[in-house]
């Protein structure tokens, strides 16, 4: 009747699954723990933990390595109206005359 419902394949495979290892008395809360080991093991942190995210250093934002605010950016560089805009404007003042 899932199918029927619109699930998908997988989740109907994944769903029947879960039930078929509880039947089997498997609780939910220890049925996908080995995917879920191999997943955070392939972090390779230094005691296997749940933690993604690798250690910081101690100093890692940049007031604390002696910079004080981002450099600002160069606006006459950037505002500069570029070749092919400046000859388009031409072109359309030479129409309207």
């Amino acid at each position: 009747q899932l199918r029927v419902r619109g699930i998908p394949r997988m989740t109907r495979i994944a769903i029947r699954n879960a039930v078929h290892a509880f039947q089997n008395g498997n609780p939910p809360e220890y049925f996908d723990t080995k995917e879920e080991w191999l997943y955070y093991k392939q972090f390779k942190t230094i005691d296997f933990s749940y933690r993604v995210i690798p250690e910081l250093p101690e100093k890692y934002r940049p007031h604390q390595n002696g910079i004080d605010q981002a450099p600002l950016p160069d606006y006459r560089e950037i505002n500069k109206m570029p070749e092919w805009a400046r000859k388009e404007e031409e072109r359309l003042k030479e129409k309207k005359i």
